[in-house]
């Protein structure tokens, strides 16, 4: 087991110098850790209460609430100069030593650790995908020529297409989320429709 450190940036008051702040005690713990942005959702004390804050929320546009940009700027600091500092002390150094992994995987020279944090990366990337960019709402629907794994490869063949991802990898996630009931199908008019059900363990098909 591994211990990771996830940091938020952008917080009230915050300034370059309280960014390194964070920065030198991350780097100081000697685990992995990862920087996300401020997102105040609706409802959150930071949000509701924005004027009483060293904030100024940016947008109100809810697909990017996401913490993987920022949307608010202090007084010291502007949205461009948290994310530089995100791309500058993190992202840059994370995106090399993730390409170095990679190619070692590539040329069957990796350990159990790189193919487990490889694995883990990959699967991680699919599925944000899916539910960040309604992947399978708006692409899983087929022609219906039958139920089970002929519909299954169908829809795995769509997704590993349009995140040019690798078939075997993609069959490898899309194959656990089945598995745990978190992704089903039905058949309507006359297609085959995979949809997320409310509840995996009570939302089953019809007879």
């Amino acid at each position: 087991m591994k211990a990771f450190g996830s940091f938020i940036v952008g917080l009230p008051g915050e300034s370059f110098d309280t960014l390194m702040d964070t920065h030198r005690f991350a780097q100081e713990l000697g685990i992995d850790y990862g920087y996300h942005f401020l997102a105040p959702f609706p409802g959150t004390t930071v949000k509701e209460n924005i004027a009483h804050f060293d904030l100024e929320l940016l947008t109100e546009d809810w697909s990017k609430f996401d913490a993987n940009r920022a949307i608010t700027r202090t007084s010291r600091l502007s949205a461009e100069e948290i994310e530089r500092f995100v791309y500058d002390y993190y992202t840059s150094k994370v995106n090399a030593e993730e390409d170095n992994i990679a190619r070692r995987v590539r040329e069957g020279r990796s350990s159990d650790l790189d193919n487990l944090f490889y694995r883990g990366k990959q699967k991680n990337q699919i599925i944000f995908k899916l539910f960040s960019e309604d992947i399978i709402e708006e692409h899983g629907v087929f022609p219906a020529t039958g139920m089970g794994s002929d519909c299954q490869e169908q829809l795995i063949n769509k997704i590993a297409g349009i995140l040019d991802k690798e078939i075997p990898m993609v069959n490898s996630v899309i194959g656990e989320i089945i598995e745990s009931g978190f992704l089903k199908l039905r058949k309507e008019n006359g297609r085959v429709v995979w949809y997320w059900p409310h509840n995996n363990l009570i939302d089953r098909l019809p007879a």
